[in-house]
């Protein structure tokens, strides 16, 4: 089985946004993970943290997934999110190496339970 390609992107998309917010440094995070809303919160407010907290976790788990992939094939998600400028593979073709990265990632993104 494998995630979707809709689902697939949204997941990179995430993970692109999660690594451009400092969110791939080691180190304490900039904000409580731990922090509930007070009593005067809106349950809309607390879905908010819930769904932050739990993009985190996908990212965190995208991130882990990505650097499993073979180098051209990590390299090659990186340019295609904006991460890096270059692909610097030249034996490889950027586009099937893209593709075969895209495709192992669905199936393990699967595995991992990611939707």
């Amino acid at each position: 089985m494998q995630i979707s390609e809709d689902a697939l992107d949204g997941h990179l998309e995430n993970w692109a946004r999660w690594l451009r917010s400092g969110g791939g440094v080691l180190g304490y995070p900039h904000a409580s993970v731990g922090i509930t809303p007070s009593h005067n919160a809106s349950c809309e407010e607390g879905s908010e943290i819930l769904n932050e907290i739990n993009d985190r976790r996908n990212a965190a788990i995208m991130d882990v997934l990505i650097w499993q992939l073979p180098p051209a094939q990590c390299a090659a998600i990186h340019v295609f999110k904006g991460i890096n400028a270059t692909f610097r593979f030249p034996r490889e073709n950027y586009n099937v190496v893209l593709r075969e990265a895209r495709d192992r990632l669905a199936v393990w993104a699967d595995e991992k339970g990611l939707v």
